[in-house]
């Protein structure tokens, strides 16, 4: 029950931000450098498809509860966070403080799936504010 209504969560907070950045430019081609939203596409759906297909298989909470348990499961989690903290700091600088707390909960939440989700809808307007 629970891994569906994450799921549902996770689905819904995904469809809100591509219908709020919808545009003909979300799917476009426009310069060699466009190319690159797709790679961030393809990640995204690769990587939610296969944390789907490991929820079929195995249960979330006692896997965290195993891999916590050693040394290094807390160091990956601790650096995990740490990077999920970096991105959130780059999404202000991408968009501001407001977005950057809009963000803040989902990507704490479900990780790298929305840090993929992001870059491949904000890919070309990153590209003009910090490639100068």
């Amino acid at each position: 029950m629970i891994p569906k209504i994450v799921w549902s969560i996770f689905f819904a907070i995904s469809s809100g931000v591509i219908i709020s950045n919808w545009s003909p430019a979300l799917w476009e081609i426009r310069n060699p450098l466009s190319y690159g939203k797709f790679a961030f596409w393809a990640a995204y759906l690769i990587f939610t498809a296969y944390g789907l297909y490991a929820t079929k298989r195995e249960d979330f909470f006692k896997a965290v509860r195993k891999i916590g348990s050693s040394y290094w499961g807390k160091q990956i989690g601790i650096d995990l966070y740490i990077g999920f903290i970096f991105f959130i700091l780059f999404i202000g600088m991408h968009q501001g403080i407001l977005p950057a707390l809009l963000w803040s909960i989902p990507i704490l939440v479900y990780g790298n799936q929305l840090t993929l989700l992001y870059l491949a809808v904000h890919h070309e307007s990153i590209l003009r504010k910090f490639m100068v």
